[in-house]
């Protein structure tokens, strides 16, 4: 009973009245708090699937700059593949490839044709193939094949060794679609005698060149394998011409393997020796390098190095979590002598934590190895779409046309000397001006599933977070 009436004495003594006055402020002002919090979110512009962190601190696709300084990035753990546009020297490798690749938190592959890109990511899991330096880390070639237990695993990864060296484009003549798979013949022939005989593959193509038909049939005859001898016995009582345009065929495909600039390069490791297969990306972060003059003359190597890894993701364990990045840095140099299926792995690659980026200057560029169809199916798989710059008009209507229209209203006053009239229409108008595209100095556009944002260059040079990396280095 005392302490009730305490209570009671307290609340309506003038200290009580102050502990009431306080409590209600605090009160209120959580009350504000909540409402100024759901008003801030119902207004604030959502953006699924992206993610902004401080400068330097951007991990997965690291796109650019918001107008609060801090990155916008789509994480390796995402759903994504991406293609960058940009003319020459527009930022390309330094504002898109280079900080994405420098806070990249999996492994990859990464063809450095420029030379400027594996100098400027600090990675512990990097490994760099020179492909024409002598003291480079070798490229076996025959890993997939070696991997295999038995004979005919073998001789299976032979034939897809062949397939990817001698791949058949969707669009082909009968006359050039039959050299080109009689020519595949004698390609896996060869590679079935002279395998088993311990030869290494720039040795097999060497002995394809520097034979004649009638010559490299003798030698494969001579090692009594009896499926490679079942390959070539197909052309006995064949037109000689034909046969001897399909060796024509073989003998082009392996050209630039018999070179002596990739005798020291691309072979099996020595003992205790690193070298780069196809299943390196599950280790590292892989850059493979030939100058940009050579590209041209050895453009089928590196589509080489493509082919066995893209098959290898194909395969993929499903217990391989580790994220891929396969960015695809001057993606039109990369199809010069012949182009590489890129479709099948950018449908399936997802599914096998394996991410797709390639840049390039113009739709125009793809348009040329791909055709415009192929294209657009391939376009169709990119999630999120860069652009930097665009000078042609296709890829300027192209990218309007991506970012779509809005509604306009219009209103119109016209008058005579017996009345005035006003009329409203409504109009629709792209968001983007096409001509527009071509301007943007410092900025760019991401097309992401959400919709669109502007956002400013993350070049790497202007970034004093990433600048510091690179001195680390």
């Amino acid at each position: 009973m005392d302490m009730l009436e305490r209570l009671f004495q307290l609340l309506f003594s003038e200290q009580g009245e102050k502990l009431g006055v306080t409590l209600a402020k605090g009160i209120l002002f959580a009350a504000l708090l909540i409402f100024l919090f759901d008003f801030i979110r119902s207004h604030t512009k959502k953006t699924p699937g992206l993610h902004a962190a401080p400068k330097g601190k951007g991990h997965g696709l690291v796109a650019g700059l918001d107008k609060r300084g801090r990155e916008i990035f789509v994480p390796e753990t995402s759903d994504w593949h991406a293609a960058v546009f940009a003319a020459t020297g527009d930022g390309k490798t330094s504002a898109v490839a280079v900080p994405t690749l420098q806070t990249w938190q999996g492994t990859g592959l990464v063809p450095d044709i420029s030379g400027d890109i594996e100098s400027r990511v600090r990675n512990p899991h990097k490994l760099v193939v020179r492909i024409l330096e002598d003291d480079s880390v070798p490229y076996n070639i025959f890993a997939p094949v070696d991997a295999c237990g038995t004979i005919g695993e073998k001789n299976e990864a032979l034939e897809q060794l062949a397939l990817q060296r001698m791949p058949e484009p969707p669009i082909m003549d009968d006359n050039a679609r039959y050299f080109l798979q009689e020519g595949r013949k004698i390609l896996l022939a060869a590679l079935i005698a002279f395998y088993h005989q311990g030869m290494e593959y720039v040795e097999i193509c060497k002995t394809i060149k520097y034979s004649s038909w009638r010559e490299l049939f003798r030698r494969i005859d001579a090692t009594g394998n009896v499926e490679a001898k079942a390959l070539i016995n197909a052309f006995e009582g064949g037109n000689e011409r034909n046969i001897a345009g399909a060796f024509e065929t073989c003998v082009a495909a392996v050209d630039v393997f018999t070179r002596e600039r990739l005798q020291k390069t691309i072979r099996r490791p020595k003992p205790g020796e690193t070298a780069f297969t196809a299943d390196s990306v599950e280790d590292h972060l892989c850059f493979v390098q030939i100058p940009d003059a050579e590209l041209e003359r050895y453009a089928p190597v590196m589509q080489m190095v493509f082919a066995q890894t893209l098959h290898y993701i194909s395969a993929r364990p499903a217990e391989k979590k580790t994220p891929l990045l396969l960015l695809i840095d001057e993606f039109v140099s990369m199809c010069k002598g012949g182009k590489f299926d890129l479709a099948p792995t950018l449908r399936k690659s997802r599914k096998k934590r394996c991410h797709v980026m390639i840049l390039t200057q113009s739709v125009n560029d793809i348009d040329m190895y791909y055709g415009e169809s192929e294209r657009k199916s391939m376009m169709n798989n990119f999630t999120h779409t860069i652009i930097m710059s665009a000078h042609d008009p296709q890829t300027q209507r192209w990218v309007s046309d991506m970012i779509g229209e809005q509604i306009i209203n219009r209103r119109s006053v016209s008058t005579n000397y017996r009345q005035v009239t006003r009329t409203r229409s409504e109009q629709k108008e792209s968001i983007i001006n096409p001509a527009d595209i071509g301007r943007m100095r410092n900025d760019l556009m991401l097309l992401y599933p959400g919709g669109y944002l502007k956002l400013k260059r993350n070049y790497v040079f202007k970034n004093p977070k990433r600048k510091i990396a690179l001195k680390k280095d």
